[in-house]
C-alpha cells in the first residue's frame, strides 16, 4: 500500500487505536468514541466502525505501526479464550478455570472491530395472576 493512501485522520485513528490499547481497562475508550475524537462525523460512525477499520488507508497506517489484520483479531480471540492465572514463586501458573472479566473485553474489541451491534437486553419481571378455576377450565 502507498502512504499517500493514508488521510490525516486515519494517521491519527491509529495512533489513537493504539494509545487506547495500552491503557488499564478502565480507562479504555470503544472504538466509537475514539473515531468521534479524532474528527470522524457521527454519520459516519453510526454507519459501522468497521467501515473505518476497512478502509486502505486506516489499514496501511496501522501496518506502519506494526499491527495488520490477522493481528488484530488474533488479540481479540486471544482475550476471548484467556484463563485466570496466578503467581506462585515468580512462576506465572495458568489454571484452567476461565477469565471471564478479559474475555468480556476481548468479545468487546472484536465487535468494535467487526462492527457487531451490541443489544442491552432488558430484564423484566411480569406478574401473572391464575385462579384454580381458570387452570381447571383450561384442563377441561
Amino acid at each position: 500500500m502507498n502512504i499517500a493512501k493514508i488521510r490525516p485522520k486515519q494517521q491519527e485513528l491509529a495512533h489513537a487505536l493504539l494509545e487506547n490499547e495500552g491503557k488499564p481497562a478502565a480507562e479504555r475508550k470503544t472504538a466509537t468514541n475514539i473515531a468521534l475524537s479524532v474528527g470522524y462525523a457521527r454519520g459516519t460512525v453510526d454507519l459501522g466502525v468497521n467501515r473505518l477499520f476497512s478502509t486502505e488507508g486506516l489499514q496501511a497506517a496501522l501496518l506502519e505501526l506494526g499491527v495488520s489484520p490477522p493481528k488484530l483479531l488474533n488479540t481479540g480471540v486471544e482475550a476471548m479464550t484467556a484463563k485466570k492465572g496466578a503467581f506462585f514463586r515468580g512462576e506465572y501458573n495458568e489454571v484452567d478455570s476461565p477469565d471471564h472479566q478479559t474475555r468480556l473485553q476481548g468479545a468487546h474489541f472484536l465487535a468494535d472491530v467487526l462492527g457487531l451491534k451490541k443489544q442491552v437486553i432488558e430484564n423484566r419481571n411480569v406478574n401473572v395472576n391464575v385462579e384454580m378455576d381458570d387452570i381447571a377450565g383450561m384442563i377441561d
